[in-house]
């Protein structure tokens, strides 16, 4: 549980710089934000090779409501 903890907290962080430039509470669907949204997702499946794309997408998108609705 542990593990699976560290693993949501760091994909969060990495999740929240993308957030901090939308200051959208959903991900806006420009060029720019998808090339970031594939480079976190990356950076996510890197650390954690055994995450699936929708997994980070999913954080992506609670990171996103929460911090700016």
């Amino acid at each position: 549980m542990e593990y699976l903890q560290r693993t949501e907290e760091f994909c969060t962080d990495v999740c929240c710089s993308l957030a901090r430039c939308c200051l959208t509470p959903y991900v806006p669907k420009t060029e720019d934000t998808k090339q970031k949204k594939t480079r976190i997702i990356r950076v996510c499946q890197k650390r954690y090779p055994w995450m699936e794309e929708e997994q980070v997408e999913d954080i992506l998108d609670s990171v996103c409501w929460l911090s700016n609705r």
